[in-house]
């Protein structure tokens, strides 16, 4: 009864995560239609307004149940055999909820506060559209996912340490003391981290300077460079959400390599 509810669990969030990254994937072809310039420069208008904050607001749906499934996976190495509160289905539920709930409140204002006039010179630039108090409100949500982005990678790594541990105290009870054996099961806590790692922090590391330069006067030759690294490191951030479905899924084990896009909104 006690694994069918943890599978429950796991099961209910790895859900989310598809659902968040199948959102995502929507997104992605008005995007690419505009930037590779297909597009009517309405549906870049578009994109500024309502497709882009969608793709950003489910990423970080996504990077933060990665982190809650890994939290129950700490959380069932310390206690096997019991229940935290927070590893029963319903709480399971609430929390996936709260955390939609959470990334959809920080979004709406920046669908709303992006009514300039569209005209083809000004969805060039997606900050274009956005009022001076749209420009304040992206600029602190970026800094609040930077802060969620961060904090659950940090404690991913507390977690999976922790685990790897556990698991080898276990394994050394049983079996004859193997260095080998501790490096692969390291290894293998270390391979979800550092995925998860790799898709994520060079987008984050970007996207400060990128949205700086979106608010603030900054000349065109270095905008473009930090325009091309954002796009870049977010391209691989949405191929780690791609597999971040199913990471999170077999995250019942463990917890997954990426997630689909987030709160941060606009371009």
């Amino acid at each position: 009864m006690r694994q069918g509810q943890h599978r429950g669990l796991c099961c209910g969030f790895a859900q989310n995560i598809l659902v968040s990254d199948s959102i995502m994937t929507l997104m992605l072809p008005p995007k690419i239609l505009t930037d590779s310039g297909l597009a009517p420069w309405q549906l870049r208008a578009f994109v500024c307004r309502f497709s882009a904050v969608l793709f950003y607001d489910t990423m970080y749906v996504s990077i933060v149940l990665l982190g809650l499934i890994a939290f129950d996976r700490f959380l069932k190495i310390l206690r096997p055999f019991g229940k935290f509160w927070v590893q029963n289905v319903t709480a399971a539920k609430i929390l996936a909820g709260l955390v939609w709930l959470f990334f959809l409140l920080l979004s709406v204002p920046n669908v709303i506060l992006s009514g300039e006039a569209a005209t083809p010179q000004s969805v060039r630039k997606c900050a274009s559209l956005k009022s001076p108090l749209g420009l304040r409100w992206h600029e602190a949500v970026n800094y609040i996912c930077q802060l969620i982005f961060w904090t659950v990678l940090i404690l991913m790594l507390l977690f999976y340490i922790v685990i790897a541990r556990k698991v080898y105290e276990s394994y050394t009870k049983t079996q004859k003391k193997d260095n080998r054996s501790e490096k692969r099961i390291k290894g293998k806590v270390f391979i979800i981290f550092t995925v998860f790692f790799l898709c994520f922090a060079p987008f984050h590391f970007s996207r400060v300077p990128y949205t700086l330069s979106q608010t603030r006067h900054t000349g065109c030759r270095l905008q473009r460079r930090l325009f091309v690294a954002k796009e870049s490191t977010l391209w691989l951030a949405g191929g780690g959400g791609g597999g971040g479905g199913g990471g999170g899924g077999g995250g019942g084990g463990g917890g997954g390599g990426g997630g689909g896009g987030g709160g941060g909104g606009g371009g």
